[in-house]
């Protein structure tokens, strides 16, 4: 088991890198722009966005928001990371299940004294240890960001639970592709439902944030199961944590079964 986890996180690193680099540039670049729109010139930034038709404000993630605000503002710039971590996570959920296939070397790793349950938990646990670790240093970036920039740290709990909620999204998208990937004799096909279901997960979230009466919609997209301005109130959604981690339970139990019956020769 050890020695999958480890060649998951040696093969995978690069990108992880890649990521990570991304994810400081768009926190810490990011929060540099607080720094113009809390300036003091005379402009009430809100009376320009309330302009705009609320449908777009949704889609920069900005409806229902106070930019002004260091609470406001990071939650905006969380939307972005949030999204980074959906698509993320689907990288490493399908990655997890068809890189042998993909990579034509899955009859070296499945002939080994492994059961397939065995080397699919190890890949699966590899790929959760970057999520994991990616979602904490997002909390760390957000935090080095202000100190930089020399911004009172007035949002510590926002920034604590930003984090949890991204940890809690990525896993749902995390094991969703994994399912997905599991269920498709074409790794590419489950890759491609698996964009497919974040495309349409977004535009859900762009009604929920445009609708006053969202409440239908809400189980059908992670990426709004907690809400910015509960998040900026230190407040989370302890019923969305749970549904979060059903939903995984369920994903994966399915991933494991299908991965059982998988035909390794369909390539």
């Amino acid at each position: 088991m050890k020695s999958i986890i480890k060649q998951e996180l040696r093969i995978g690193l690069k990108t992880f890198l890649f990521w990570t680099l991304g994810l400081s540039l768009l926190t810490i670049g990011g929060m540099f722009k607080y720094l113009g729109f809390n300036a003091n010139t005379g402009v009430d930034i809100s009376v320009l966005f309330n302009q705009f038709p609320k449908i777009i404000i949704a889609m920069f993630g900005m409806a229902n928001l106070d930019i002004q605000s260091l609470g406001g503002f990071y939650a905006v710039l969380e939307s972005y990371v949030l999204i980074s971590t959906a698509i993320f996570s689907i990288y490493l959920g399908t990655n997890a299940v068809s890189r042998e296939m993909v990579d034509k070397t899955y009859e070296f790793i499945f002939t080994k004294p492994r059961t397939r349950s065995c080397i699919l938990t190890g890949k699966l646990l590899g790929g959760m240890i970057y999520l994991c670790t990616f979602c904490i240093l997002n909390g760390i970036f957000s935090i080095i960001a202000l100190q930089i920039y020399g911004i009172l740290n007035t949002i510590q709990t926002t920034i604590l639970l930003y984090s949890l909620a991204s940890f809690l999204v990525g896993i749902v998208f995390f094991s969703l592709s994994a399912m997905l990937s599991t269920l498709f004799k074409r790794s590419e096909i489950g890759t491609t439902v698996s964009n497919a279901v974040f495309i349409f997960s977004y535009t859900l979230s762009v009604m929920f944030d445009s609708l006053d009466k969202n409440t239908f919609i809400k189980p059908f997209t992670p990426l709004r199961y907690f809400v910015p301005k509960d998040l900026i109130a230190g407040q989370f959604d302890v019923l969305f944590l749970g549904f979060s981690l059903v939903l995984c339970v369920i994903f994966l139990t399915i991933a494991y079964i299908a991965f059982q019956k998988r035909d390794l020769n369909a390539v």
